[in-house]
């Protein structure tokens, strides 16, 4: 099974903290870290930029992807969410 922690970094938003968290995150939960840039070949499409999330589930060839917004910082406790919430469930956390 093949899965990522995707991060869409529009504008510069991801500091070089949050991005550390979140590539150790990847590598412990057997993820690839995924960040999405202005430089990055993906739809330009002229709706919100929560429909890039949606085309990530849609077109990637990934099994499972973990999505974070860029101003997050991943803490070596975390759990794997991978493990944590199974299921072909869409999970989703609204703040």
């Amino acid at each position: 099974m093949t899965r990522a922690l995707l991060v869409i970094n529009f504008n510069s938003a991801l500091c070089a903290n949050s991005r550390r968290s979140m590539q150790a995150a990847a590598a412990r939960w057997g993820a690839e870290f995924w960040e999405w840039d202005e430089q990055s070949p993906i739809p330009r499409i002229p709706v919100a930029p929560n429909a890039l999330k949606c085309w990530a589930f849609r077109r990637s060839t990934f099994d499972e992807i973990f999505i974070l917004d860029a101003d997050t910082a991943v803490s070596s406790r975390c759990p794997n969410p991978f493990e944590t919430f199974t299921g072909p469930e869409l999970i989703a956390v609204a703040n």
